[in-house]
């Protein structure tokens, strides 16, 4: 995809974005699909900020784990965080699929306890999510079945998350740049 033009004159458009990262080429992307005429505007290249530089980790749910969303802002609102990541997993997943945005996606993702006492803990919000949010994507591991999947041992146990992932982000953001552009 190539950069998109220098804005040199007057243009008359429905919405103007401005930014070239995650945010500013996923709403370019949503309004399209809308049939809105977007422009969008950059300084620089497209994702070339964190959008394009980040490591890629594809999470499930917040930066907070449910306990702590919960006792901060309740069971109902630590509900609707949960779903709204889910949905925005399930729309990333459409967004590869549909545009066929090729950004080296891997499925699954290890949280490894790099102390045995943080085994307990991480064990204890993998059947939380099991059991309140019917989660059944993530797998508890134990030393050895950590073990076996990376092939180390300075590991105690851990989780494997299904639904989690890794992928080149600046791919990422160039796919949707194209959808866009499309």
């Amino acid at each position: 995809m190539s950069e998109p033009p220098e804005l040199t004159d007057h243009v008359e458009c429905d919405t103007v974005i401005v930014g070239g990262g995650f945010c500013g080429l996923s709403a370019a992307l949503a309004l399209a699909e809308q049939g809105c005429d977007v422009r969008l505007l950059e300084a620089g290249p497209l994702g070339y900020g964190a959008s394009g530089r980040n490591g890629g980790q594809v999470h499930v749910g917040m930066r907070q784990d449910q306990h702590w969303l919960e006792s901060h802002l309740g069971s109902t609102k630590a509900h609707e965080f949960w779903r709204m990541g889910q949905d925005a997993r399930d729309n990333l997943d459409r967004l590869i699929a549909d545009y066929g945005i090729e950004c080296d996606f891997c499925d699954g993702q290890i949280y490894a306890d790099h102390k045995p006492g943080y085994v307990s803990h991480s064990h204890a919000a993998a059947r939380h999510l099991q059991e309140e949010y019917d989660y059944q994507d993530v797998e508890i591991l134990d030393r050895d079945e950590l073990r076996s999947m990376v092939a180390s041992d300075v590991y105690y146990g851990g989780v494997f998350d299904r639904r989690g992932g890794n992928l080149h982000p600046l791919k990422l953001a160039r796919g949707i740049a194209m959808a866009a552009e499309k």
